[in-house]
């Protein structure tokens, strides 16, 4: 079982508190952590968001706010934390997206992983990054129609990474499994309803 940090899981409890004081100093004193101590908080955070047991919404919480520490070219909290908590994270997040089967919380991974990626990163710093996305494709090729979403995830949303990781570092061989993959029947089925459903949620948030 993942350990988890109590102190801040707790504390992320009263970010969803609603006494607007309770949630006021849960945020000004994690502000203040993660100042003082990005390890721990980044580390916490992973930690929390890769635990089954903690209720869902607390792990999506803290993807919520690990990817703010992360995802931000001019001052990512990456580049602020010890030089073994850095593996600790692309190595986490790497092993979550092939392992982690909530949906909603592998969507929030698969962003994290594509923007620290892409945008962050160089292919140099995440190495097994693109072992990773071979991985993605291989399990993909296996899915039948009968899985569910949730296993379906690793197919659709390893394309959010590939658009944003850099291109020269992938090879013919990754492309050509990448094509097997997008010419699937099956493949073609679900990005369909994927891109309906998106339609319909841009459409909702206009009107």
């Amino acid at each position: 079982m993942t350990t988890t940090n109590p102190s801040l899981a707790d504390l992320l409890q009263h970010f969803t508190s609603p006494n607007n004081d309770i949630r006021h100093e849960a945020e000004k004193y994690y502000n203040s952590l993660l100042q003082t101590s990005p390890d721990e908080v980044v580390i916490g955070l992973m930690q929390i968001m890769a635990n089954e047991q903690i209720p869902f919404h607390i792990r999506q919480l803290s993807a919520i706010l690990l990817r703010r520490c992360l995802i931000d070219e001019e001052d990512s909290y990456y580049f602020k934390l010890q030089l073994q908590s850095r593996h600790y994270v692309i190595n986490e997040i790497s092993r979550l997206l092939l392992q982690e089967q909530n949906t909603a919380i592998r969507i929030k991974i698969t962003d994290i992983a594509g923007e620290l990626g892409g945008s962050i990163l160089e292919p140099k710093d995440w190495p097994n990054l693109y072992p990773t996305m071979i991985q993605l494709c291989n399990v993909s090729l296996t899915l039948s129609s009968l899985q569910s979403l949730s296993s379906l995830t690793s197919l659709v949303l390893s394309l959010v990474i590939l658009l944003t990781v850099k291109w020269d570092c992938l090879s013919s061989a990754f492309w050509q499994r990448l094509q097997l993959v997008l010419t699937t029947t099956f493949f073609q089925q679900r990005l369909r309803f994927y891109c309906s459903t998106s339609n319909r949620t841009v459409k909702r948030a206009k009107d």
